[in-house]
């Protein structure tokens, strides 16, 4: 399991992954929060 350079990297990976997946979500979000403000000023 180990990989060859040490165990630390592994949790920076999962931390990495995790802030990838939260910021493509709040990105979605964001942008579909977005249309709908500019759909409601219409």
């Amino acid at each position: 399991m180990a990989k060859k350079y040490g165990g630390g990297i592994e949790m920076l990976d999962i931390i990495f992954v995790a802030l990838l997946l939260i910021g493509f979500l709040s990105l979605k979000h964001f942008t579909s929060w977005c249309e709908n403000q500019i759909s409601k000023k219409q």
